[in-house]
């Protein structure tokens, strides 16, 4: 696929919009309050779809297919204990925030357990996230170089400023419209790319139903055994490897189909 100045013009100016969008929410930080907790004005819909537009980032796009397309739906059960932790959350932190003036969930663990468990917990969640951050800015950096041929190390540093940019102008505002915007264009996105898949495969929806069950992927929910998969994690980072290797690589061609795959699903 080869990319034309059209396409670049879209890329570049669907970047530069969403650093001036969420950079325009500025002008609404007078205070700390508004900064940090936007003065309790966001639609709790907006809170909503930035929580899942965050949770979502390219390694999901990469290692839920992969995983789901090499093994079955196993991973379900990741969601599933996002929603039980949610009811948690919503029980146990929310009413605290209300209940005072806290901006962070830090100064609720000062409070309750005091100042050592609150920095402990805060140095756990910077290095982690550092960590984890960083290999998510990656594989969207890398997605995007195959995509454009952009070197990797530019465009980690163009997505880098840009979301530096925002985030910092704009605070907790920014983070949650922006994601809000991005939420609803990855899954546009996604959605035509489903669209486009099933007119190229012979069959559309139903040979894809059964090729899946005879492949075990819709049948296999066995949450617990011998079939259990690679977490999300590691399914992610071997489709970021996979996408590193040259087309012609013999790790490519030879394991790129799951060996138990007894189906194909032909593409015109």
């Amino acid at each position: 696929m080869v990319l034309t100045w059209v396409d670049y013009v879209v890329i570049a100016g669907y970047l530069l919009a969403i650093t001036a969008f969420g950079s325009w929410f500025a002008k609404f930080q007078k205070t700390t309050r508004d900064y940090f907790i936007t003065g309790r004005s966001v639609p709790w819909w907006a809170i909503c779809f930035t929580v899942v537009a965050t949770e979502t980032s390219t390694l999901s796009f990469i290692g839920v297919p992969a995983g789901a397309y090499a093994g079955n739906m196993t991973f379900l059960q990741l969601p599933l204990g996002y929603i039980c932790g949610r009811f948690l959350v919503s029980w146990l932190f929310i009413p605290a925030y209300f209940r005072g003036e806290l901006f962070t969930s830090y100064e609720l663990l000062q409070r309750r357990f005091g100042p050592g468990v609150k920095n402990a917990a805060a140095l756990i969640f910077v290095v982690t996230r550092t960590l984890a951050d960083g290999i998510r800015l990656f594989a969207t950096a890398l997605v995007i170089s195959v995509v454009t041929a952009i070197p990797v190390p530019w465009t980690i540093v163009f997505l880098g400023a840009a979301m530096i940019v925002y985030t910092v102008r704009g605070g907790v505002a920014a983070v949650i419209w922006t994601d809000v915007v991005q939420m609803f264009v990855y899954i546009a996105g996604a959605g035509a790319v489903a669209i486009a898949l099933l007119a190229r495969i012979d069959g559309g929806w139903a040979e894809v139903m059964r090729a899946g069950s005879e492949m075990l992927v819709f049948t296999r929910l066995a949450f617990l055994g011998p079939r259990m998969m690679m977490s999300a994690g590691e399914r992610s980072m071997v489709a970021v490897a996979d996408l590193m290797m040259p087309a012609s690589s013999p790790v490519t061609t030879s394991t790129s189909r799951p060996p138990h795959a007894s189906a194909t699903i032909a593409a015109r």
